[in-house]
């Protein structure tokens, strides 16, 4: 009786732990399980968590019942299992920190199958230690644990609860996101996204993961607000000239408004139809001061209003400009910019496109001249050459520009003198047209086509063609693909190859218009056997022939003494019957069979032998002097050949061969 009351105290004390665990869960704690097994000789013991094991090993103690109860589960969340017991068999389902299993009947437990409920989203995972069989692989959500009708006592268990469902991706990808920074329209669009893609944890992880990345395709169609910084004005405050805005950033759109001063800081009226981003500056204006006001809009916003320019002069008095037919290394200028009467640098200069060919030439052929040509033909003109950035304020003192190469982004300044000696300021930028890498040959130093593993080997790549402008390469290597492929690194701008394991990789060099060129190399653990004098025939009549039963034979020379073959050694396809040598010189043979395909090709052969060492040769596939056999169907044989006269007692001819 004692025993008894002990056994039902235990039971109370261990449901009192189980159900305090579940009610005092603190919140957004993650899912867990808690679980006690009753033990052989123990009773119940101490409860584990998530994972531990329950019970006992090594001890040949049977678990005789188990209690189970979820930890921070979601309401309405059970956690259901069933105990296979000896002499009884499947039990009941429990759930909850029921009892599942017997308690002071002696009997083992031998199985147990365990579900959860009302919990999308996570899965349930148990083993047990089996008698005689030790851990058992995990199994999950309803399937059997243990043994049945194998007589054999489940001795411990482990449990935990895992997740199923991740919505880590899916969360942070909706707050990657702010309302405020894109434009109306973007936002409704992205939203009505967001609203058909929604997912919780009671969805599968597939169905997760397409919400994800639909959510995160919308936002790359997002149209970003972006603040408008400033408005510049260029060009020359000059009756008749173009003033030109631009806003910042420049693809900004937005609508534009010149204005008029009569000072430099006074009330700026708006400027009737002056609303496009350029403004030809008309004769009421010569004397005043000139602003634009930019008004964004679409995925931009804000107001800004240029600095004023400085007063506005009156029209040029004669013509100081150049014509459009002026040309750089003869090629005519694609524009002529809008000329400054300052001689300000501005952005908005001329340009024109040479080839690179053209850029160095340097004669004064037809082709090649540079000519600045003024309209006016009593007018000067000046041309002096810069590098790209160059200040050009020793413009006057600096040489005229005599048909030098020109390098891409240089740039020429023009200064124009009309008879009157009114002056204009031309600027011309120069694209050079690059000539593309079409192909590169990679080589090993010397035609070396391998390394030793450990040492280097200096790669050269030579660029076609030869007069390409950018002829820089980046260096990579990589194993190639299947059998015998090997490892090396490669330093990625001087081109050295280091080995570091044996085998076959592809060293490649690639320009940076994207053009490839490779070579294979061997990483070898030292010199190789050098294979020559190959030669290949039959026994057939027609040594170059070879038919079924025939046998054909391959010989070569090594530079050193080989002593194996490897697994790809082989003739028309199979490893060689036999292989003998008489010093340096080998041979091997097959024995053709029906297995031989008759194609009317010549038969194929593989040489791959190792040396000493234990480093194999390159692998040799042709003969080094044009010798070949080719499998053929068998001869016709003719038999029973015999020969008769019409003599009264004719008499067989003896002599006469009556086989094939």
């Amino acid at each position: 009786m004692k025993k008894i009351t002990i056994s039902i105290f235990t039971v109370i004390m261990m449901l009192a732990l189980f159900f305090s665990a579940s009610v005092f869960a603190a919140s957004g704690d993650p899912v867990g399980v808690t679980y006690s097994a009753h033990v052989e000789n123990i009773g119940w013991q101490a409860p584990v968590s998530d994972g531990a094991p329950a019970g006992t090993t090594g001890l040949s103690l049977r678990m005789e019942a188990v209690m189970i109860n979820l930890d921070n589960a979601p309401a309405g969340a059970v956690i259901s299992y069933e105990a296979h017991v000896q002499n009884i068999g499947w039990q009941p389902v429990v759930e909850n920190g029921d009892v599942a299993g017997t308690a002071g009947m002696s009997l083992r437990l031998e199985a147990l199958k365990i579900n959860l409920e009302n919990m999308p989203g996570y899965s349930v995972q148990y083993r047990t230690h089996v008698e005689n069989i030790g851990w058992q692989d995990w199994v999950s959500d309803g399937a059997v644990a243990g043994t049945t009708g194998q007589s054999l006592r489940a001795e411990a268990v482990e449990i935990k609860i895992v997740q199923t469902t991740d919505l880590t991706a899916y969360e942070a990808a909706l707050a990657a996101v702010t309302e405020a920074d894109y434009t109306t329209e973007s936002w409704d669009v992205y939203q009505a996204v967001a609203a058909a893609n929604v997912v919780t944890m009671a969805n599968t992880q597939a169905e997760v993961d397409a919400a994800t990345a639909a959510i995160t395709a919308a936002q790359a169609n997002l149209v970003i607000i972006i603040d408008v910084s400033a408005i510049t004005v260029t060009g020359d405050a000059v009756v008749g000239a173009t003033l030109t805005a631009a806003p910042t950033p420049g693809a900004a759109t937005g609508t534009y408004q010149w204005k008029s001063s009569d000072s430099a800081d006074g009330q700026y009226a708006n400027i009737t139809d002056a609303t496009s981003n350029t403004y030809v500056i008309g004769d009421a204006y010569a004397g005043k001061f000139i602003k634009v006001t930019f008004t964004a809009s679409g995925s931009y916003t804000g107001t800004q209003t240029s600095v004023a320019t400085t007063v506005v002069a009156a029209a040029l008095g004669s013509d100081a400009t150049l014509k459009a037919s002026s040309t750089i290394k003869g090629e005519t200028l694609l524009s002529l910019g809008t000329p400054s009467a300052s001689g300000a640098i501005w952005s908005n200069g001329g340009t024109v496109t040479i080839t690179a060919a053209e850029a160095v030439n340097t004669t004064n052929l037809t082709p090649y001249i540079t000519l600045f040509d003024p309209t006016d033909a009593g007018a000067t003109v000046k041309v002096v050459k810069y590098a790209q950035w160059s200040n050009v304020g020793n413009f006057d003192s600096a040489p005229a520009y005599a048909n030098q190469a020109i390098t891409n982004q240089d740039y020429f300044w023009v200064k124009v003198t009309a008879p009157d000696t009114t002056t204009l300021y031309y600027k011309v930028n120069v694209t050079v047209t690059p000539t593309p890498v079409s192909a590169i040959t990679v080589t090993g130093t010397g035609g070396a086509t391998t390394v030793t593993n450990g040492s280097t080997l200096q790669m050269s790549a030579a660029v076609t063609p030869t007069d390409a402008t950018d002829k820089t390469v980046t260096w990579s290597v990589a194993p190639t693909t299947g059998a015998g492929a090997g490892t090396a690194t490669i330093d990625a701008t001087t081109g050295v190859l280091t080995g570091t394991g044996n085998g076959t990789v592809v060293v490649t060099a690639t320009a940076n218009n994207g053009i490839k060129g490779n070579e294979t190399i061997t990483v070898v653990d030292g010199p190789q056997a050098v294979i020559t004098n190959v030669h290949i025939s039959s026994n057939n009549a027609d040594v170059t022939k070879a038919m079924n039963g025939d046998t054909i034979t391959l010989t070569f020379t090594a530079s050193e003494a080989v002593t194996k073959l490897s697994p790809q050694f082989k003739i028309n396809g199979s490893n060689p019957d036999t292989f003998t040598n008489v010093g340096l010189v080998y041979t091997a043979t097959h024995l053709v069979d029906s297995g031989d395909a008759v194609t009317g090709e010549p038969a194929t052969f593989q040489i791959n032998v190792m040396n000493a060492a234990g480093i194999y040769s390159p692998t040799v596939e042709a003969t080094t002097d044009s010798s070949s056999v080719t499998i053929i169907d068998a001869y016709a044989r003719i038999t029973n050949v015999s020969i008769v006269s019409d003599n009264a007692t004719p008499v067989p001819d003896t002599n006469i061969e009556t086989g094939a």
